[in-house]
């Protein structure tokens, strides 16, 4: 069975917001807990947006772990909501997909390479 997912947000301005989120976050996985629904801290991340910086441990059941990056739908995105780590993804994938296809095919016909392109690398990049 897929994970179910569960997003909070909230803007952090003064010390009371910090102590809001981590109710909500409490009250979340008491919610879920209750109705059968599992939530893990292992699968649970802190990544602040913006300019402030988060001091504060949150937990539920442990202490949240804070990243940079999170992948959210297939995409990477940092916390300065740029995609570079994504397009890097992007492009290491097809250059390794490249690197498969000079070293196992031997033909070099121009069909053949079209072909391998549009069917195995032109995906990834699109």
């Amino acid at each position: 069975m897929a994970d179910q997912v569960c997003k909070l947000d909230a803007v952090i301005s003064s010390s009371s917001d910090v102590d809001i989120l981590q109710q909500s976050l409490t009250q979340t996985y008491e919610r879920r807990q209750k109705h059968g629904l599992k939530l893990t801290a292992k699968k649970c991340i802190i990544i602040p947006f913006g300019e402030s910086d988060v001091s504060k441990n949150y937990h539920i059941n442990k202490v949240l772990s804070k990243q940079s990056v999170m992948r959210d739908l297939g995409t990477q995105v940092d916390s300065k909501l740029t995609f570079d780590h994504h397009i890097a993804s992007i492009v290491r994938k097809a250059f390794y997909m490249a690197h498969l296809i000079s070293k196992g095919i031997s033909s070099r016909e121009k069909v053949v390479i079209t072909s391998l392109y549009s069917s195995l690398i032109r995906p990834i990049i699109e």
